[in-house]
């Protein structure tokens, strides 16, 4: 028969778990950072991340919680912390793509604006070059 727990204990159980959630949302959310959003690559973190998730449950139920079994609210307070994980650690991660994103292509962008200047700079004297050796020969004629 298993172990009846005092609220105290219960409630440890449950922010214990909970940190685990936020854990497996950050874990989660890196994965989504580094491998993108596809369809496929969805798929594979999913299904990790659902493993890892019973994995740690039943680890922590069998090595922290008193009571030595997983239990439903140890759960719903793992899948809690992973729910506000997502609401806090996404939209911040969204964000820090956006602006790496924009940096990484910065140099890029100045090279062909740059190159671009160049380009038409150089047109400009060629043109220039051309007029003049168009003047030079009217004026030999």
């Amino acid at each position: 028969m298993a172990v009846s727990l005092l609220p105290g204990q219960v409630l440890c159980d449950m922010l214990g778990c909970m940190g685990l959630g936020l854990i497996l949302a950050a874990v989660h959310t890196l994965s989504l950072f580094l491998l993108g959003k596809s369809h496929i690559s969805l798929f594979f973190p999913d299904l990790f991340l659902f493993v890892l998730a019973a994995v740690i449950l039943q680890g922590y139920a069998a090595g922290q919680s008193l009571s030595g079994i997983p239990r439903g609210y140890m759960a719903a307070s793992m899948l809690a912390g992973a729910a506000a994980g997502h609401a806090v650690i996404a939209p911040f991660t969204e964000g820090v793509r956006f602006w790496l994103c924009w940096l990484i292509s910065r140099p890029f962008v100045l090279l062909k604006i740059a190159a671009g200047a160049a380009a038409r700079g150089s047109q400009k004297q060629i043109r220039k070059i051309l007029k003049k050796a168009k003047n030079q020969l009217k004026s030999k004629r």
